[in-house]
């Protein structure tokens, strides 16, 4: 008997409805699976000690409400506010809205994460008990932004630093390629895969669908795409030894090869 293939859907938004409906398989690998992050890391699978590992912490905070988190993070530590400005980093432009996706896909999603969505919903409750407590968060609020008003948040679509995975800010599009630059011809003096001279590429991820992507590591595409890494043929700009040992551990160039097969 021949194994069944499902076929690629043919759209976006078909995309994810095929990963909704199947990213609960246990069968997958595990960055296919939509499992309950929250639930596994902070209470190994039980809701109740997750909640109970969240309501020791001393500051909790959201991706929403992410200056109220640095307000709250800067009064605990003993910091002036103006410490904890940040510059928004791995920005992903024209990213899909909640709304852009059909009720199906929003309850598979809901089914499949309910363990964690109990567990943010917990999560946001203690935040907001948190903040209700700051002394003059209004004032704060707008010190704060102020403050913020003068950190520099361009987007160059290249890595912030030397030190970190991953560019300032990318562009998807709903045809499913990553990234928003076009090729670049690079070289590189030791390819992955041991090819000696690199050639015209660009970014690995580019050109690849939504759902060949999820079968790569994240650290895979992120680190070709800050690199421009051409997986078998060349390095691209990366010259750490301890990042193109690490692509070589994590077996990137074999994941490149079969999700391009």
């Amino acid at each position: 008997m021949q194994p069944t293939t499902l076929p690629n859907p043919p759209g976006f938004i078909e995309t994810v409805e095929h990963y909704s409906k199947t990213c609960q398989n246990p069968k997958l690998d595990r960055n296919r699976q939509c499992f309950n992050e929250y639930t596994e890391i902070l209470g190994q699978g039980r809701v109740a000690v997750a909640q109970e590992k969240l309501a020791t912490l001393d500051v909790i905070g959201t991706t929403e409400t992410f200056d109220d988190f640095m307000i709250a993070l800067s009064i605990r530590l003993g910091w002036p506010l103006d410490w904890v400005t940040y510059k928004r980093l791995k920005t992903v432009l024209d990213r899909p809205k909640v709304s852009d996706h059909s009720e199906v896909v929003l309850n598979n999603f809901k089914a499949n994460m309910a363990d964690d969505i109990t567990v943010y919903a917990y999560g946001v409750q203690l935040a907001q008990a948190q903040i209700a407590a700051i002394p003059n968060m209004l004032a704060l609020r707008q010190q704060f932004e102020m403050l913020q008003a003068k950190v520099d948040q361009s987007c160059e679509f290249k890595a912030h630093s030397d030190h970190f995975v991953g560019k300032d800010c990318y562009k998807m599009t709903t045809k499913g390629n990553h990234g928003a630059e076009p090729p670049q011809q690079i070289a590189g003096p030791q390819a992955p895969g041991g090819t000696q001279q690199g050639g015209a590429g660009g970014s690995a991820a580019v050109g690849l669908g939504l759902m060949q992507l999820q079968n790569i590591p994240r650290w895979c595409v992120e680190t070709a795409s800050t690199y421009s890494v051409v997986p078998g043929k060349s390095w691209g700009s990366l010259i750490d030894t301890k990042v193109r040992r690490d692509w070589s551990h994590r077996g990137c160039d074999d994941a490149f090869a079969a999700a391009s097969a």
